[in-house]
């Protein structure tokens, strides 16, 4: 449940971040680090942002933003920075 309803477009954005990084610890959790894993959750940050990310920016630069466009945008931005520290960690690992 959200705070209000000002928040639902942050967390559908925060929501795409958060199922690819689960998806990825399960994997890790039962399977181990593998080179698999690697290279699906780099395929995973790659695809973040060449369909989701980088399309929704240029098309909002250039025709303006809607507060809800923000905060999913806002969202899948944070979204992303749980993708990379779920690659941060697996690295440390």
């Amino acid at each position: 449940l959200s705070p209000s309803p000002t928040f639902d477009p942050f967390l559908k954005g925060v929501y795409h971040g958060v199922r690819a990084s689960s998806v990825i610890w399960s994997q890790v959790y039962f399977y181990g680090v593998r080179t698999l894993v690697w290279i699906e959750l780099g395929v995973i940050i790659a695809l973040h942002l060449a369909v989701s990310l980088i399309p929704d920016y240029l098309d909002h630069y250039r025709h303006g933003w809607s507060e809800s466009e923000t905060m999913e945008f806002l969202g899948e931005v944070f979204g992303l920075g749980i993708e990379m520290v779920t690659a941060f960690l697996l690295y440390k690992r």
